[in-house]
């Protein structure tokens, strides 16, 4: 959301070093393509499925993505039946079932629902029923301390409730919403942000400029190094 494909090249090139040919975009309004913003959590759907409308279905297509992109994943997965695999990073399988999750009070949760439902209406999916029956290969990748996709509501509830041989896992714990970085990336990673917080919070980064020169001094590559094990892993589902 916002930074686009570009806060995902450490994954990108991975999957390009491994012989596959990688397509990506940017959701309508962030970085690069058109379009004030992004209204709906199902507008990338949308995006991924217009995308597809111009692919070359003549080889084997999969699809990965990670949180709002798992779910992007999921959906894309449900709506194409000549994609067959796919890789969800952190990612949640319904925008209802989060969202309940998020307020725990079905009246606040509502209004998003709905607000969802009638935005994207051919691409507000929740895949649970998709999940327990599909001939699809889908690998979920999942830390148990996740903040922002709680494990139990996402990945835990669908290992605990479904019994599909066509589904594996691969949970972790101690790697937050990141669990395909090392370990040392993901503590600079929070620590650069806590910095930047607290300098925020004390008024010392009061100006876009400021703003720009704290992140300079920081290392994007050394945020985003991947865990060479987590990846062993993915590349071999993926073959």
């Amino acid at each position: 959301i916002g930074p686009g494909h570009t806060a995902y090249m450490a994954e990108i090139n991975r999957l390009c070093k491994a012989g596959y040919r990688v397509l990506t975009l940017d959701y309508t309004g962030c970085d690069k393509s058109e379009g004030e913003n992004l209204n709906s959590i199902n507008q990338p759907t949308k995006d991924v499925n217009e995308l597809l409308k111009t692919v070359d279905y003549s080889g084997e297509i999969i699809v990965v993505g990670h949180s709002l992109g798992g779910y992007t994943t999921l959906n894309t997965l449900n709506l194409n039946s000549k994609i067959r695999k796919g890789v969800v990073i952190s990612g949640f399988f319904s925008f209802k079932k989060e969202v309940n999750a998020l307020f725990k009070i079905p009246f606040l949760s509502k209004p998003a629902i709905k607000y969802e439902s009638d935005k994207c209406q051919n691409y507000s999916l929740d895949n649970f029923k998709y999940l327990k029956t599909t001939d699809d290969k889908i690998l979920f990748i999942h830390s148990t301390d996740d903040k922002i996709v709680p494990y139990k509501s996402a990945s835990g509830f669908l290992k605990k409730k479904i019994n599909n041989k066509n589904i594996s896992y691969l949970v972790v714990s101690g790697k937050g919403h990141n669990p395909n970085y090392t370990v040392e990336a993901i503590k600079y990673m929070n620590n650069t942000f806590a910095e930047y917080g607290a300098k925020i919070k004390s008024n010392e980064l009061k100006t876009f400029e400021e703003k720009v020169a704290f992140m300079s001094d920081k290392s994007a590559l050394k945020m985003t190094i991947q865990d060479d094990d987590i990846w062993e892993k993915i590349l071999d589902f993926l073959s």
